[in-house]
């Protein structure tokens, strides 16, 4: 009966340790504060990235619109002059709709750096009694 306890004992740190390095819902160990901040700052970067190439997209689009324009304008179609005119007006809101987006993009991000930085001096704080090493 003592040999058990002592195999149970002895195994019980074990069994601690494992369920500490797993996640919440899985088995990967969980990862720190600043390692998902860099991963979600990562991402919305990409993201940016990814808005610039729309504009550029939208901006070449407008280039052969401007083009179709001027040739229209010198046959003298207003019909398809009126129509062209709007498609360049709804691609530049379009694309000032993208630069929002992208700013908010920016915004989140420093928000996330910021709250890392509030999180990490409490966190070294916690673990060493007092802030930033004083």
């Amino acid at each position: 009966v003592v040999d058990s306890l002592v195999l149970v004992a002895a195994a019980d740190p074990l069994e601690k340790k494992k369920t500490l390095s797993m996640g919440l819902f899985s088995k990967s160990p969980s990862k720190t504060p600043k390692d998902q901040v860099n991963e979600w700052c990562s991402r919305i970067r990409k993201e940016g990235y990814g808005l610039d190439r729309q504009i550029r997209a939208i901006q070449r689009e407008e280039e052969k619109v401007k083009r179709s324009l001027k040739e229209a304008a010198k046959k003298g179609d207003q019909d398809v002059c009126r129509v062209l005119a709007k498609e360049i007006v709804q691609s530049r809101k379009a694309i000032s709709r993208i630069y929002t987006s992208k700013a908010h993009l920016n915004s989140v991000q420093s928000q996330m750096k910021a709250q890392l930085g509030v999180v990490g001096d409490h966190c070294w704080a916690a673990g060493h009694g007092t802030s930033h090493g004083t």
